[in-house]
């Protein structure tokens, strides 16, 4: 009997080795992880390197509008009656395209600071920020105060508009893998001269002449 069953145990030991029923199941249940990483990454590389070009095309953008003015208010408005509100009114439109170029993409996350930085006529290492307006909240945080650019960036007497955007991207799996896949967020710095003029005016006469006074903070708000 013991014979019979050695025996019996080796045709089994031989059926089981040539058996490849199930081969595939297994190989993909092995595979199937990975290559469902490497299809949903793909998705999720391509969607961040969209949503990002719509992010740095709408800095750019905002930065190319400012620029190309010569005055935040209308040029029909006659300057004695222009205020504050007037300049933040065309800020706002200017803003508004922002929306529109990140669609279908949220801007709920999205924050943009323009400021107009001013360089002494004598010394341009001494710089001041003559206006400044921030979206969403409109603030002007930081008007009137000094503001560090490289060297070269401004001669005595120049201007130059900031452009700073901050976004905060939330990948399409972080509801799926929230322990692995966090959201990002993605800082830019954007520097352009005004156009056709040398100052984008905020108000009339803030800080548009040649003399080194200083503003006040009430002024720019």
């Amino acid at each position: 009997m013991t014979i019979f069953r050695k025996i019996a145990a080796a045709g089994r030991l031989r059926t089981f080795r040539n058996d490849v029923k199930g081969v595939a199941a297994i190989e993909f249940a092995l595979l199937a992880p990975l290559l469902m990483m490497l299809t949903f990454g793909t998705i999720e590389l391509t969607h961040a390197l969209i949503v990002h070009k719509r992010f740095q095309r709408a800095a750019s953008m905002v930065g190319d509008l400012v620029t190309r003015e010569k005055q935040l208010w209308p040029e029909d408005k006659d300057t004695s009656t222009v205020t504050t509100a007037d300049a933040k009114a065309t800020m706002a439109g200017i803003m508004a395209s922002v929306v529109h170029v990140m669609q279908p993409y949220s801007t709920s996350t999205l924050t943009l600071r323009v400021y107009q930085v001013w360089a002494n006529l004598t010394d341009p290492t001494q710089t001041k920020i003559e206006w400044s307006y921030q979206y969403p909240t409109q603030a002007t945080v930081g008007c009137g105060t000094q503001k560090t650019v490289d060297s070269g960036v401004l001669v005595g007497n120049g201007r130059a508009v900031f452009i700073e955007a901050q976004y905060q991207f939330t990948p399409l799996l972080k509801n799926l893998l929230p322990a692995i896949i966090g959201n990002s967020t993605w800082s830019d710095t954007m520097v352009m001269t005004p156009r056709d003029v040398p100052s984008v005016m905020y108000l009339p006469g803030l800080n548009n002449s040649n003399t080194w006074d200083s503003p006040s903070t009430a002024a720019c708000q």
